[in-house]
């Protein structure tokens, strides 16, 4: 049996070798490609009519992308609480110049079409058939979604699900708004 203190001196060993790896190599979780500030990746996509939709189709617009797929519970949850507040903006003014494109994520149109016929989802919906939009975006959690300013340029991200979606994009937008009386553009 070995003496107490060289077993001491491994388990010491062994929590200073632990801590230093966890330090230098913990997983921070999902993450984007893009982030606060930076221009947005442009994009081309097919909607649900079978209608081509592009990045440049929103410029001068606020776009929200929402990243999304049937299968996913947070993202049916999500979508339940944009929709609630989605109607509540239109209704107090605060989506004037702001679209909302759902980007399904490598599903087909089949059974995305059979996802949103009844829920009432007053957003345009796109295919991203085999991920190369969320690949651009650096996707690799669902729902993601992606606040991009009139100028093309990211103005807020979301990985997950957050029940406070709602406050954040209204606040998101308010500072957008607030920016642009500060620097207008002809």
């Amino acid at each position: 049996m070995a003496p107490r203190w060289i077993v001491a001196l491994f388990l010491l060993a062994s929590l200073g070798v632990q801590y230093w790896a966890h330090s230098r190599y913990e997983n921070s979780g999902p993450t984007l490609n893009v982030e606060e500030g930076m221009a947005a990746p442009a994009w081309s996509l097919a909607d649900v009519d079978g209608n081509r939709v592009s990045s440049q189709d929103f410029r001068g617009r606020i776009l929200i992308l929402d990243f999304w797929a049937t299968w996913c519970g947070p993202c049916r949850s999500e979508f339940n609480m944009l929709r609630a507040w989605w109607k509540n903006g239109e209704e107090t003014g605060l989506l004037n110049g702001v679209e909302l494109v759902a980007v399904n994520l490598g599903e087909p149109l089949a059974l995305v079409n059979r996802f949103i016929e009844n829920r009432d989802l007053p957003f345009r919906f796109v295919l991203d058939s085999d991920g190369a939009v969320a690949g651009a975006f650096g996707v690799t959690s669902l729902p993601s979604l992606i606040v991009i300013d009139p100028d093309g340029r990211v103005a807020y991200t979301s990985i997950g699900y957050h029940a406070a979606i709602g406050v954040n994009l209204s606040r998101t937008l308010s500072e957008i708004e607030k920016e642009r009386r500060r620097d207008p553009r002809p």
